[in-house]
């Protein structure tokens, strides 16, 4: 759904297919916790589609546009309004996480979408991503879906894969 704030007409949507290290190196910060990168470089990104699509003003008055994208991935939506550009990623998967502190541990739970039955298989990966991507730690899910690793006040947020589909959890990310 796109929809702004005192604007009305037409934006330009650019649809590219993305990829992991474009999303974490976006999601960078300082350490104020404000994002480095905004505006992320597309130009070794496939271009899926370009579209025009009218937009409406006012708070709840967005209006849908059906991607043209796959069923899973990562993409990047370019979104113009005459000077005025935004970006924004999109991230399809399967599968979903979530994740709760417990005694010196978070732990995660992943679920897939289709069966509706907690996965048995996939890794996580916790990240800090002040100034950069460091990986803090790592870890599998077990055959009931669930996977810890310990408390660190520097985990920004984890990556869950299962094959080739991915599932971003936002942790302590702060924008």
């Amino acid at each position: 759904e796109i929809g702004g704030y005192d604007i009305s007409g037409s934006v330009e949507v650019s649809v590219y297919q993305a990829t992991e290290d474009l999303l974490l190196d976006y999601l960078t910060h300082d350490k104020d916790g404000k994002q480095i990168k905004k505006n992320p470089d597309v130009s070794g990104l496939q271009l899926i589609t370009k579209v025009n699509h009218p937009i409406t003003s006012g708070y709840g008055k967005g209006s849908k546009l059906l991607l043209p994208i796959g069923e899973t991935g990562i993409w990047l939506l370019r979104i113009k309004y005459g000077s005025a550009q935004e970006d924004s990623f999109v991230i399809r998967s399967n599968f979903g996480v979530v994740s709760k502190q417990g005694d010196n541990e978070i732990i995660f739970w992943g679920q897939n979408f289709k069966t509706k039955r907690s996965i048995s298989e996939g890794t996580i990966k916790v990240y800090n991503l002040q100034d950069g991507k460091r990986e803090i730690s790592s870890t599998s899910f077990d055959s009931e879906g669930i996977a810890k690793v310990p408390v660190s006040i520097d985990a920004d947020i984890a990556l869950a894969q299962l094959g080739d589909d991915k599932v971003i959890v936002p942790i302590n990310l702060q924008y």
